[in-house]
């Protein structure tokens, strides 16, 4: 008898459903499933990254638009230098005095910085993104926590298989350690 490999996702897939077969006899529960509510907050939640996400797009815009031209010197037989804190931490800062070429590129250098940290706080792009890190952030903590729950109805344990499906799909767990951990529960 030849048998058929099976794929990781389908093995996931099956053991995932494993905790469900219990179901009809928790069926009769009169309430909410638990997985439910945390799945409609779930939505609210990942509505407020895509908003967040939105804005910081829109602000990285607006901060590319405010950069100068120029966006680092150059030092010919030396590495580039984009920011001023590189440039004071280098050999050149030590012989700055002695050469009118190399103050100047520091100059250059300063004004470069300058219109970049102006070009920052203008466009607000730092905040936009701390605002979408932190709603990215309670996203991935809520799906963590409906990953480990218990399901009470039938309701509650297609929710959390709709969710286990997407968190495979997007690679953000292994398909076969949710599965060991579905069946754990």
């Amino acid at each position: 008898m030849k048998t058929q490999p099976i794929s990781r996702r389908a093995l996931a897939a099956s053991l995932a459903l494993a905790p469900v077969a219990g179901l009809p006899a928790i069926a009769s529960s009169r309430e909410r499933d638990p997985i439910i509510t945390a799945c409609a907050e779930l939505q609210k939640l990942r509505r407020a990254e895509k908003l967040a996400g939105d804005k910081l797009g829109a602000d990285l815009e607006l901060y590319e638009s405010l950069l100068p031209e120029q966006t680092h010197i150059s030092i010919t037989g030396g590495p580039d230098y984009y920011t001023l804190e590189e440039f004071d931490g280098s050999y050149y800062a030590e012989v700055l005095h002695k050469a009118d070429w190399l103050r100047k590129k520091r100059e250059e250098l300063v004004e470069i910085d300058a219109a970049g940290k102006s070009a920052e706080r203008r466009s607000g792009f730092r905040e936009a993104e701390e605002a979408w890190g932190a709603a990215f952030d309670r996203v991935r903590d809520l799906e963590d926590k409906i990953l480990v729950m218990v399901p009470s109805s039938p309701a509650g344990a297609a929710a959390l298989l709709r969710l286990s499906r997407v968190v495979i799909e997007d690679d953000r767990c292994d398909a076969f350690e949710l599965a060991l951990a579905a069946i754990d529960r």
